[in-house]
């Protein structure tokens, strides 16, 4: 917890330093909106392990499972799970101090609510004695956004697409062995993640009123506070509605 409150308040004072002295000044930019957002959040890691995935429980706990006689079953489930989100958003100005309507700057916060990743294991002797290890994470994200649009049908839809980051970190994570003797949850690891997609997407509007769907796909970096670090394909998609100023 304490890693989670020091990570969040250097999040929100570069957020501050940006917002008060450089790209969201009022001189750089111009207060254009909000949105709310609802979708999905998967990210598929490249080195999935049990040992990988045993490496995340806290020390100091007793389960009863022996690695030893087990090997890795087919089935994998990437961390995946239900995300919503709050955006504002601003026009960037150029240097003739007029917003620019086609471009948008994001800054936002956002939540991963109980994504799980799964891992089917056997035991050696090829039985029928499966297990499956379950990881389950919530996380807390900050996220940016540079955003083109193009208008279409007189401003009444809009494609768009831009490169987006997000820095997140996780809290309350559990871990079950699924179909054991006793599926009581043990306590896991936190982590912190880094990522960095393309997001592309349309948007219906009417009036100040406008409705979105889009989509993102990216890379990251998970760093487990352990200091073991792990790499994944990110994707994301979102339904949001918001509103302009």
């Amino acid at each position: 917890m304490k890693k989670f409150t020091v990570s969040f308040i250097a999040f929100f004072a570069i957020i501050n330093i940006c917002s008060s002295q450089f790209i969201l000044s009022k001189t750089k930019s111009q207060f254009a909106g909000i949105r709310g957002s609802i979708g999905g959040y998967s990210d598929d890691f490249h080195n999935v392990s049990m040992e990988g995935l045993l490496s995340l429980i806290k020390s100091n706990q007793d389960y009863d499972f022996d690695p030893s006689q087990y090997r890795e079953g087919d089935f994998y489930a990437a961390l995946s799970g239900g995300n919503i989100g709050f955006d504002a958003i601003f026009h960037p100005r150029g240097l003739d101090g007029e917003a620019k309507l086609n471009q948008e700057i994001r800054i936002g916060a956002s939540a991963n609510i109980a994504r799980e990743a799964m891992l089917d294991v056997e035991t050696l002797d090829g039985g029928y004695d499966y297990l499956t290890l379950c990881i389950i994470e919530n996380e807390f994200l900050v996220n940016g956004a540079y955003i083109f649009k193009a208008p279409y049908f007189g401003g009444l839809f809009d494609v768009y697409g831009g490169p987006g980051i997000s820095v997140g970190s996780t809290f309350g994570n559990e871990f079950i062995f699924l179909g054991g003797p006793e599926q009581s949850s043990l306590e896991a690891k936190n982590s912190s993640y880094f990522r960095g997609s393309v997001i592309a997407g349309g948007s219906i509007n009417l009036r100040r009123f406008f409705y979105q769907m889009e989509g993102a796909l990216g890379l990251g970096t998970q760093v487990v506070h352990d200091g073991k670090a792990n790499t994944f394909n990110t994707a994301n998609f979102r339904f949001a509605i918001g509103y302009k100023f």
